[in-house]
């Protein structure tokens, strides 16, 4: 190995860490501001204060935009490859759909993105799957003719990409 693939290895990974360190940071900045937002009301309850008069827990500190210096998205026909399809609809929907898609709609993507299955229809499992993350996880809600995302499918997608399973799938797409 030369000197020159060496340093692109090590540039590589040190472009990678910078990365999960961004995702880390902008996802403390939600839980700190999420919890600034249940903070205040509950203490301008409980002291009978105006919410003009409660002091915030920490000052805001002026922070420089963080931008990512490359993505680390595995390309679209490979997006969903080797990922559970609750998690890849969870992706989907949290990540670029537009609006509420149909099962249909989310079933083409899945397929579009690498996700395959031995099952006579594609379609059917995804409507199963859909179903169980409506009426038991409260993950997604339908929406008119299809389905979106509600804030605890938003959570727990926030969660998911803490994992070390998603970081390491992270750092191999990169």
């Amino acid at each position: 190995m030369s000197i020159e693939q060496s340093y692109d290895t090590v540039l590589k990974d040190l472009e990678s860490r910078r990365q999960r360190c961004i995702e880390e940071i902008q996802m403390l900045d939600g839980m700190i501001a999420n919890l600034r937002q249940f903070l205040v009301p509950q203490r301008t309850v409980a002291t009978g204060a105006s919410p003009a008069s409660v002091t915030q827990v920490a000052p805001q500190i002026p922070r420089p935009p963080i931008r990512p210096i490359r993505s680390t998205e595995p390309s679209q026909s490979q997006r969903y490859t080797g990922m559970s399809v609750r998690w890849a609809i969870l992706y989907l929907l949290a990540e670029y759909a537009s609006g509420p898609m149909g099962t249909a709609e989310i079933a083409k993507a899945l397929e579009e993105g690498g996700i395959t299955s031995r099952g006579q229809n594609f379609r059917s499992n995804v409507s199963a799957i859909v179903s169980v993350m409506v009426n038991q996880r409260q993950e997604l809600e339908q929406s008119g003719d299809g389905y979106q995302i509600t804030q605890h499918g938003l959570d727990v997608w926030g969660g998911i990409k803490q994992t070390p399973q998603w970081l390491t799938r992270a750092t191999i797409a990169s």
